[in-house]
């Protein structure tokens, strides 16, 4: 996942203006005008994802931390706990389009990590709805 995300930044920042590419995240907010990557917050009466008024990452500065990011995955060590928040379907049940929402424990490094671009736009690009956890669980 992490490679594609890298590979979809980096091609939407070299496509030119006119390209379908560049014009589509525009206008889905995953990059701005000046060629950086917004991060998104939650509008409700809109019921979609805006622009936030957090400063834009740079496209290095965005590389630079999926770099850290794919480095600390691939440690076996740094996935603590994976856990499904619901139960898979079975097969025949499954479609293409199913959400499976799921939870992982991670070492405090990989969190911090992570916490550098929880809600950005570059999520987007991989169809990935990176959020905080905001409720406890049981063990």
């Amino acid at each position: 996942m992490m490679d594609t995300l890298k590979e979809r930044v980096t091609k939407l920042l070299a496509a030119q203006k006119t390209d379908e590419m560049y014009t589509a995240g525009l206008s889905q907010n995953m990059i701005t005008e000046e060629g950086t990557y917004p991060f998104l917050s939650w509008h409700p009466q809109r019921k979609r994802l805006i622009k936030s008024k957090d400063k834009p990452l740079e496209a290095q500065e965005l590389m630079k931390i999926l770099e850290e990011i794919q480095q600390h995955v691939q440690d076996p060590n740094t996935v603590l706990r994976f856990h499904s928040m619901n139960k898979l379907p079975q097969d025949s049940d499954l479609k293409a389009d199913v959400v499976f929402p799921w939870m992982l424990t991670v070492t405090p490094a990989l969190h911090q990590a992570l916490q550098k671009i929880c809600f950005h736009s570059a999520w987007q690009l991989v169809a990935v709805d990176l959020k905080r956890q905001t409720a406890a669980r049981n063990p």
